[in-house]
């Protein structure tokens, strides 16, 4: 018969024996089992007979029952609490031996109703004896009421996170996700389904700027952390965030506030403009150039370090009547005059300028600036803002200049005054012969000197076009680009693809003008050396050219030559495929360049038409009369040999050479 239909005195007399039985002496498997139960502190636990009937209570579980151990035992489960619910649930675990386990379960105790609805992490494990036969249920809970009602406490606010663009979520000191905003699932790519219940630093592979550990520390000191970490979102973007981190205590159960914006575009503008920026003070360091900039309206100069230097001054700004006062006399009226004309809002003309300046420390300096006017507003109300610029010391240059230019009265002096020895001295023909060679060896000493002033020139035109043209066309770019940009953000299409297209068009003439300056001295010969500036020079040769194959080897030890015979060696290379390329109609080239016993040693062979060396008018014919006698000249002036040979049909061989310690 079935418990319920049991009468009162059977009900008794059952309860009366199972007292008993537990009054008897227990075997040692009952008395660990008690051991394990009673030592089960920090856990409600009980072991329960089939009918569900309390056989072990430990002290935890029978205390907030608000009972004794004792009090409970033989006691049955569903008569303290009835829920149809647990009951049929036990029922089930008990007949199919699958225990189950639930999380936060909600539960009222009824002889409890001030304590509200408490929330269990439940495991009902069942107990079966030799033969599958369950025997009893182990029924172990913890209580999470603390933790679910902060939870649910945060949960509520944090529905009103989810109208924020930022990405906000709560997650326990150990890492696990509680809670996933609508920000956060737009950032990082996760629905809030997949990101609950997982490791924020694991799932989003978290690069914190001091680790982990660090930050956790903090958290528990300050309540509070914030800083930039580095994520990764489902996708597998590399995101840069912007977090702020706060700790909740709630009772016993401390959660983290995390709110999360993404910056990864604002660093890498950031990073953007400052290795832009480097790279413009670099360009101007390698130039020796200084940075300036005019206000208009304030009449203020501010300038650079380089500035400071060049100008002798100290501060970082001086008005414009004080830089005004160290101009030279002389130079006043044309400075201000390019002043003028660059600001002129109707017809601006670029700034440029060479003037002298009057240093505090006595020094007479040339200075060269060059400048770009910015104006704002437009039509009538166009006014000028101001002129950004560079300035650069060319007193060396200008000095250069001045002795250059006496060199050559001096030269027209001599010559003039050796003419008229010449003349006087016709009838006297062994004092004109003597005459003549002194003057040819003044001629070639002064030739020599020509030829280094004409490098000189070609090496200064080179760096004013890689300084000045060249920087103000890279000036130009930059602004164009950066105006685009700022179109492109205004959604300006109409404007944005006219000034878009200068960009090409800028580009080539900063390509054309880099070509010029190497033609006219390539800046590899000085960074690395004859060999490297050779090589380039065929491989531009061949772009010229590509009919023409030019085998080369290019091998030898720079260290001990002079940069003057390497230049000699350069232009001797470059004359002579300059040569093969305009007359021989060769298919292929040779030029070697190689050193063996103190001796330098270049040749350029090709397979073309050749002609009869001795011959000048078959010379003239191909057109290498002005070209060789150019190389012999070279190369006797810097105190090496030129040979050529060549014949018919048969194709040409320049060889030239030099003792290794030429021009030293």
């Amino acid at each position: 018969m079935n418990d319920q239909y049991k009468s009162k005195e059977q009900l008794i007399g059952e309860l009366q024996q199972l007292r008993e039985r537990m009054a008897e002496p227990q075997d040692p498997k009952r008395d660990l089992l008690q051991a394990v139960v009673d030592g089960a502190r920090n856990c409600h636990l009980v072991y329960l007979d089939r009918e569900f009937n309390f056989v072990r209570v430990n002290e935890t579980y029978a205390r907030t029952c608000g009972y004794r151990p004792e009090e409970m035992i033989g006691k049955n489960h569903f008569a303290l609490y009835p829920d149809a619910e647990n009951e049929a649930m036990f029922t089930e675990v008990r007949d199919t031996g699958i225990a189950v386990e639930f999380h936060d379960k909600p539960f009222v105790f009824p002889d409890q109703p001030g304590r509200g609805v408490t929330y269990w992490d439940w495991v009902l494990v069942p107990v079966r004896d030799g033969t599958g036969e369950t025997t009893g249920l182990v029924f172990s809970l913890t209580e999470t009421t603390s933790h679910k009602r902060a939870e649910d406490e945060l949960r509520q606010q944090a529905q009103l996170l989810d109208l924020s663009n930022d990405a906000i979520f709560t997650w326990e000191l150990s890492g696990v996700i509680r809670y996933w905003n609508r920000g956060a699932e737009a950032l990082y790519g996760y629905h809030r389904t997949e990101a609950c219940g997982r490791v924020s630093h694991e799932l989003l592979a978290t690069a914190f700027p001091r680790g982990l550990a660090q930050v956790r520390a903090e958290l528990e000191r300050d309540g509070q952390w914030g800083g930039e970490v580095r994520r990764t979102d489902k996708g597998g973007c590399q995101l840069i965030i912007e977090s702020r981190m706060v700790l909740i205590r709630h009772n016993e159960c401390h959660l983290v506030l995390e709110t999360d914006r993404d910056i990864t575009s604002r660093k890498r503008l950031e990073m953007e403009q400052y290795r832009l920026a480097q790279q413009r003070q670099l360009a101007l360091d390698a130039a020796h150039m200084g940075w300036w900039r005019y206000d208009a309206l304030t009449k203020v100069v501010i300038y650079d370090d380089r500035c400071r230097e060049i100008f002798g001054v100290s501060g970082s700004q001086r008005g414009n009547e004080e830089i005004c006062k160290r101009l030279h006399p002389d130079d006043l009226v044309h400075v201000r005059a390019a002043v003028r004309a660059a600001l002129n809002p109707s017809d601006p003309k670029p700034y440029s300028a060479e003037y002298r300046i009057n240093r505090d420390d006595g020094a007479l300096r040339w200075i060269e600036a060059h400048g770009i006017v910015s104006f704002q507003g437009d039509g009538d109300f166009r006014l000028p803002a101001g002129l950004v610029g560079t300035v650069t010391d060319i007193t060396e240059r200008k000095q250069t200049e001045e002795e250059l230019q006496k060199s050559r009265t001096e030269l027209e002096l001599i010559v003039a005054e050796r003419t008229g020895e010449l003349s006087s001295a016709l009838k006297r023909v062994t004092e004109q012969e003597k005459a003549l060679r002194e003057l040819a060896q003044r001629l070639r000493r002064l030739s020599s000197q020509l030829l280094q002033a004409q490098e000189n020139e070609r090496k200064r035109v080179a760096n004013e076009i890689h300084d000045n043209a060249g920087q103000v066309l890279a000036a130009i770019k930059y602004r164009v680009e950066a105006a685009c940009l700022k179109l492109q953000k205004a959604g300006d299409s109409n404007t944005l693809q006219p000034v878009k297209d200068l960009i090409p068009t800028i580009q080539n003439c900063i390509h054309d003008m880099r070509r010029l300056q190497m033609e006219l001295r390539p800046t590899i010969l000085d960074d690395m050396g004859v060999a490297a500036a050779v090589e380039w020079f065929c491989r531009e040769f061949q772009t010229t050219y590509p009919s023409i194959t030019i085998e080369r080897k290019l091998c030898v030890n720079e260290a001990e030559l002079a940069d003057s015979l390497k230049l000699v060696i350069f232009r001797i290379a470059q004359e002579a495929l300059n040569n093969v390329g305009k007359h021989s109609g060769a298919r292929v080239v040779q030029i070697v360049l190689k050193e063996h016993r103190g001796t330098i040693t270049l040749h350029v062979d090709d397979d073309g038409l050749g002609f009869d060396v001795g011959d000048a008018q078959t010379i003239k014919e191909f057109g290498q009369g002005l070209g060789l006698s150019s190389m012999r000249e070279r190369v006797e002036y810097s105190g090496g040999q030129l040979s050529i040979q060549s014949a018919p049909g048969q194709g040409t061989r320049i060889k030239a050479r030099w003792p290794k310690q030429a021009l030293v």
